[in-house]
């Protein structure tokens, strides 16, 4: 699992317990475990730049590509009302999600 300048806000420890579970070879589930982690970073990203303008949105990834999560954070604290929040509320529903598809 990566870690990403989310991270600390995100938590998807159980879905992926829940994922290691399933009666599924090992490498569905570690492809399962990819697809859930590559679709959450999409989705917080999607997040993000929907809130920016075009100059904050060249500065969010700029930081990103050099990996400066204290930065982002700067920078995102400054231009977005509730932007920790925006993000979780949007992964849970994407974790929500998941977690529906598993069950069926």
């Amino acid at each position: 699992m990566n870690k990403y300048f989310y991270s600390h806000i995100i938590e998807i420890d159980t879905l992926i317990i829940e994922i290691k579970k399933l009666d599924f070879p090992e490498p569905e589930k570690n492809n399962l475990v990819t697809l859930v982690d590559n679709t959450i970073y999409h989705k917080v990203i999607d997040v993000v730049l929907s809130e920016l303008g075009e100059e904050d949105k060249q500065l969010f990834l700029k930081l990103l590509a050099q990996d400066q999560h204290k930065d982002i954070w700067d920078h995102l604290k400054d231009k977005v009302i509730d932007i920790e929040d925006k993000i979780k509320t949007a992964v849970n529903e994407l974790i929500e999600d998941f977690r529906k598809d598993l069950e069926n």
